[in-house]
């Protein structure tokens, strides 16, 4: 876990960066989505095994055991959309909001990280208790 969160902060620290191009955004894409894949990975391994329920509300709404493509289609759309507000706010004409640019982007970072390490936690806790 403190490897990936090192990880993270490094790709976080390369984004926020400033440099010619569009390599924010790239970057942005690229954390996000690895921790949006992670979390969505376990959310659906987690509920196959009928351990747990997906917590958050909104990506409830989108999950259908059989049809675990809804969730995955859901999330890239999240992904997208938190990666669009962020190169929006970075060519904001408000300084304030340039500034700030990066915040969606770590929200969801973090966000998805703790749901992925509350799914790894409980498949450990079936593997130990459920055998």
């Amino acid at each position: 876990m403190k490897k990936l969160l090192s990880l993270v902060a490094v790709l976080l620290s390369l984004a926020v960066r400033p440099a010619c191009g569009q390599w924010q955004d790239v970057a942005a894409t690229v954390v996000v989505g690895m921790a949006v894949g992670l979390d969505v990975g376990l959310t659906v391994a987690c509920r196959n095994q009928a351990l747990c329920h997906e917590a958050n509300p909104i990506a409830a709404m989108f999950y259908d055991p059989r049809r675990p493509a809804y969730l995955v289609g859901a999330s890239a759309f999240a992904v997208a959309g938190t990666v669009i507000l962020g190169h929006e706010l970075r060519h904001s004409r408000h300084r304030a909001l340039r500034a700030v640019w990066w915040t969606p982007a770590a929200a969801m970072t973090v966000g998805s990280l703790i749901q992925w390490r509350s799914n790894a936690r409980l498949i450990r806790q079936c593997g130990e208790v459920c055998r």
